[in-house]
């Protein structure tokens, strides 16, 4: 979807061995020990947090303020997401049911969520608005290193930390 930049709190991820199986490959993981740690990177970043959750007052993926860099908080399935997550969201983003259930797997909550936000960043910054082609240059040229390191059977560890400014 172009979405580059992944924060992770230890215990929350574990890569598939399904379908997507190495799509963490392309991305920017950024581990975070701790959910204020990951909330204080993210803000320092510059970037609005909104929490995917429940609320009075919720926006819908189709009317989520853009006019600021967006950081979409999905909690882990069962617990959702954190107090301290929510302290520090600027709102609530919510997917309307029309159902009998209110509640989607993170899974595809995501995938709905992300995939309407990303079609508006797209829609109204333009083609490359989450994928430059200088990042997707940079990040092709991550994986041909990659590549080439583990046939020479080189352990290979990115530095990369791009700006996410």
């Amino acid at each position: 979807m172009g979405v580059m930049d992944v924060h992770l709190i230890p215990g929350r991820f574990t890569p598939s061995k399904g379908p997507s199986r190495g799509a963490e490959r392309w991305l920017n993981l950024h581990h975070h020990s701790d959910t204020t740690e990951a909330v204080t990177a993210i803000q320092n970043a510059g970037y609005d947090i909104w929490v995917a959750d429940f609320s009075k007052d919720p926006v819908t993926p189709e009317t989520l303020p853009l006019d600021r860099p967006v950081c979409l908080w999905f909690g882990a399935e069962l617990e959702g997401v954190s107090k301290t997550a929510q302290n520090a969201a600027t709102g609530v983003v919510t997917i309307p049911m029309r159902g009998f259930s209110q509640s989607l797997n993170v899974g595809v909550a995501s995938a709905l969520v992300m995939h309407t936000v990303c079609e508006r960043a797209r829609k109204e910054r333009g083609p490359d608005a989450l994928l430059g082609e200088d990042v997707r240059q940079e990040t092709w040229n991550r994986w041909l290193t990659r590549e080439k390191q583990m046939e020479a059977g080189i352990e290979f560890r990115s530095h990369l930390q791009l700006d996410l400014k």
